[in-house]
């Protein structure tokens, strides 16, 4: 990747607040965190004198942005690690189907690999060793809810993070978190506020042109609401162009929301003769592969593959073919082994199923005395607590609720249905239902998919 030239506005950004860069006599000049630098630009790179600290020679202008006189990226990588890495993917992932398109220029091949993720990562290195300046790479991921996009991405920042020396950018994901995804600014200055990265957003828009961070908007196809449909676009085209030099971004959505076709014609910013526009179609896994996949997951045998509310799950088009769905049925075998009729839909059974193990588990931690009349009662409040939750998150916009709400809600849900003595303990246990997962954000908590949020 070509490493730009340090310009002026490069370094306004990073000038204390009330105070400006300046060039004159072949140097820059600011007050960054309340001392005098100095750059200068030499044959060996850009020199960084500030008083009373040794002079720094950094190789160009990107190890100059990047160092910690100035935007810090490895403190940022090591809070990035710590924060995605309470939510790594731990278990095998489950085997989706990718399929690469060149729209508009020509990249690298795909190449799928068990962990997409690292497949992604390397397509990315890739990328960078055939980029151009005064250019922008848009790669679209797109896909059906539940595939994985947001999981993927998650990955390849997190990989990114725990192996960060400088040589490759740093991938910064932002996600809606439940709201109205119109002002894209407001949802970097969540991201960032995640990594507890001491940031603006016209720094992070530096970083982002020099190629030293990979932007990563998730939840792409929210653009598409007709809420903010115009403010999104005309959002997005205005960060492209503050964008251009050397910048990777990723857009993540749902296939059937967004296209390249509709990027093209809506992104007036896009310019053909030097950017480049691709996308990576994921999908459910085959069914045979899913069948293998849970093979190999503990509890579950052929016998169990065929049983007759089990083998709808193979059926092409599936919605337990999803990802996050298949996870979950994983770690139940014997949920599955049920014998009672399925719901309308898979998905309401699959919610069902769940629903039933997980007033199950609470008989089991709580041990009342009416026996199976508590489990009823178990499985109404799970349906109550969760529709509780649901609701909240949507007229507050947000997709994470902290701890203290949740006990709240939990509360609220058990009360007139369980016994007083029960309430705490019950409340104590909502926490952990599968329906639930603990969120980026230290004490938060979410639905383990938006689907569910949906169904609830």
């Amino acid at each position: 990747m070509p490493a730009l030239t340090l310009i002026l506005d490069d370094l306004m950004p990073f000038a204390d607040f009330g105070s400006t860069a300046e060039e004159g006599d072949g140097s820059f000049s600011l007050y960054r965190n309340g001392l005098l630098t100095e750059v200068v630009p030499t044959e060996a790179g850009y020199i960084v004198r500030t008083p009373q600290e040794p002079e720094q020679l950094l190789k160009n202008a990107g190890a100059l942005l990047a160092s910690s006189r100035f935007a810090d990226l490895g403190r940022i990588a090591q809070n990035q690690a710590v924060v995605l890495g309470a939510v790594r993917m731990r278990s095998s992932p489950v085997p989706i189907t990718s399929e690469l398109k060149q729209v508009a220029g020509s990249v690298p091949d795909f190449i799928a690999t068990a962990e997409p993720w690292k497949a992604l990562d390397s397509w990315l290195q890739n990328l960078e060793q055939t980029k151009q300046e005064d250019s922008i790479d848009l790669l679209l991921i797109d896909g059906p809810a539940g595939v994985g996009k947001t999981t993927i991405v998650r990955e390849a920042a997190l990989l990114r993070a725990e192996s960060y020396d400088g040589s490759l950018p740093l991938i910064v994901q932002i996600v809606s978190r439940g709201r109205v995804l119109q002002n894209i600014s407001d949802l970097i200055a969540f991201a960032l506020q995640d990594v507890r990265a001491n940031l603006t957003i016209r720094e992070l828009m530096v970083l982002i042109r020099h190629g030293l961070i990979t932007l990563a908007i998730d939840g792409f196809d929210e653009l598409s609401d007709p809420n903010g449909f115009q403010t999104a676009w005309s959002g997005l085209n205005t960060l492209f162009e503050g964008a251009r030099g050397v910048a990777t971004i990723l857009l993540a959505g749902r296939e059937t929301f967004i296209s390249t076709q509709t990027i093209q014609r809506q992104l007036t910013s896009f310019r053909p003769t030097n950017d480049r526009l691709s996308s990576l179609s994921l999908s459910d896994p085959y069914p045979e592969a899913a069948r293998a996949w849970l093979l190999n997951q503990p509890g579950w045998n052929a016998d169990l593959l065929t049983l007759d509310f089990v083998e709808p799950i193979f059926v092409s088009k599936s919605y337990a073919l999803r990802p996050f769905f298949l996870d979950v049925i994983a770690r139940e075998p014997d949920a599955l082994r049920d014998s009672e009729p399925p719901a309308s839909d898979l998905l309401t059974y699959l919610v069902d199923v769940m629903s039933r193990r997980e007033a199950q588990k609470f008989f089991e931690s709580l041990d009342p005395p009416n026996g199976n009349e508590a489990i009823k009662v178990y499985g109404e409040y799970v349906g109550r607590f969760l529709e509780e939750v649901a609701r909240d998150l949507a007229e507050n916009q947000t997709d994470a609720l902290a701890d203290d709400a949740l006990d709240l809600l939990a509360t609220v849900a058990a009360n007139g249905l369980l016994p007083d003595d029960q309430i705490p303990a019950v409340v104590q246990r909502a926490r952990t239902i599968v329906f639930l997962a603990n969120d980026v954000q230290p004490g938060h908590v979410r639905f383990a998919h938006e689907q569910l949020q949906q169904h609830f």
